[in-house]
């Protein structure tokens, strides 16, 4: 027997010996797509200008900079710019913005920008902000410069905005800061994918994240998930977190080289720290899982070949009323002969039809005999 058969047969004797299938873990990440953008002021003598961001044109901030679906716009991201002149007028303009692409040193599909592990040093980037009253249309330029230790979830951007036509050209320092999870999610092979469950928590902070998690298998590549529930904690307060599917971002996720599975997945509030819906909605999910019982080189988390379909042809019973009914499923190329017999001697059965080569299952009905036994089989 070849030593991966042999892994897969222990693994089910545990599983068959512990009267469940065994849970397996893998390493998870959740990276919001959305940067925190903080408000900033800037003083020009006794004249002070400030710019802010937000989701929301209506009034209601939130200082997210979201992840841009745009198809006509060429930037990374998107937001409200709120800019409020000395005199306390706050016009609201339309901001679109390249969120820095650093590359990727550690190799795992993720913008390193976006990773709190990996710092950004003088990192440049540029927009645009566009204000229309309905009358008239006004644009300006947006150039950054972003700073953030490895490590620290917050940093600092200078922003250098310019509007021509308004004469306007100033500078501000916001605050921004990224969110990033990390842990485990455990799970259970099923027949259509996966029952599991995420345990995570904020790189750089104390913030967890908790709850269930259905993933349905598609093929040994992808795997889609139903909409769930999650818990985030923040100072003892429970927030619910909506998994749910966006038809702009997809609604599954993809194992590619050394079984890292990557995919968008959106939530109805994803910074419950301000109960504001549809908000830091776009995260990547991340899951890299060392599991391979059969070693085929595909990670437990997808592999089909857990559960080998039957091969052979099939016969089923079921029984509804006074209708007994038999399915079957004959192999490929295979005639079958149904055969029916009081007993289990050979020369008691007699045939009572045949089932031509064919892919589909059939399906036979029959009275339920009342004065006799019968026996049934497929050959």
């Amino acid at each position: 027997m070849e030593s991966s058969t042999r892994r897969l047969l222990g693994w089910l004797l545990g599983c068959w010996l512990t009267g469940a299938l065994l849970a397996l873990d893998a390493p998870l990440l959740l990276i919001n797509t959305s940067v925190s953008v903080h408000p900033a002021t800037n003083r020009v003598s006794s004249a002070v200008y400030s710019f802010a961001l937000s989701a929301f044109n209506d009034g209601t901030m939130n200082d997210e900079l979201s992840f841009s679906v745009s198809d006509t716009e060429p930037y990374s991201h998107f937001a409200y710019g709120y800019l409020t002149t000395p005199d306390g007028v706050t016009t609201v303009g339309s901001v679109y913005w390249n969120v820095p692409d650093t590359g990727d040193v550690n190799t795992n599909a993720i913008n390193d920008f976006m990773e709190v592990q990996i710092g950004a040093t003088n990192v440049n980037s540029e927009g645009s902000i566009t204000f229309d009253d309905g009358m008239s249309v006004t644009r300006g330029t947006i150039e950054t410069v972003w700073n953030r230790f490895a490590g620290s979830t917050a940093g600092v951007v200078k922003i250098h905005l310019k509007i021509p036509d308004l004469a306007f050209d100033q500078s501000f320092s916001n605050g921004f800061e990224i969110y990033d999870y990390a842990g485990i999610l455990t799970y259970v092979p099923t027949l259509e994918g996966a029952d599991a469950s995420v345990n995570l928590t904020r790189v750089g902070g104390v913030e967890t994240i908790r709850g269930p998690l259905q993933l349905i298998r598609t093929n040994a590549n992808e795997l889609g998930f139903t909409t769930n529930h999650w818990t985030n904690t923040i100072a003892g307060t429970n927030y619910q977190l909506l998994l749910n599917s966006s038809d702009a971002i997809g609604v599954s996720i993809t194992r590619g080289a050394l079984n890292r599975y990557l995919g968008l997945v959106a939530f109805d509030n994803g910074l419950p720290t301000l109960p504001i819906d549809q908000q830091y909605q776009i995260a990547w999910v991340q899951i890299s899982d060392p599991n391979d019982i059969n070693h085929n080189g595909i990670a437990d988390l997808s592999d089909d070949a857990l559960f080998p379909q039957p091969t052979g042809a099939q016969l089923g019973i079921a029984l509804s009323g006074t209708t007994l009914s038999l399915t079957i499923t004959p192999s490929p190329g295979q005639t079958l002969v149904i055969e029916a017999s009081p007993s289990l001697t050979d020369a008691a059965w007699k045939q009572i039809q045949e089932i031509p080569p064919s892919t589909n299952s059939q399906t036979l009905s029959f009275p339920f005999p009342t004065n006799t036994m019968l026996f049934y089989r497929a050959r």
